[in-house]
């Protein structure tokens, strides 16, 4: 399956695809996109 538009929207539905007891989960490294953790002042 390839992603298409949003990344949140394709693991949305690969998580209502998920046959498997495990869950599917998202990593975000939200650096360098205007995230508060890089700031100062």
């Amino acid at each position: 399956m390839k992603p298409t538009g949003s990344t949140a929207k394709w693991v949305q539905r690969l998580r209502e695809l998920n046959t498997g007891s495990e869950p599917i989960v998202m990593k975000v490294e939200m650096e360098g996109h205007g995230a508060a953790g890089g700031r100062r002042g």
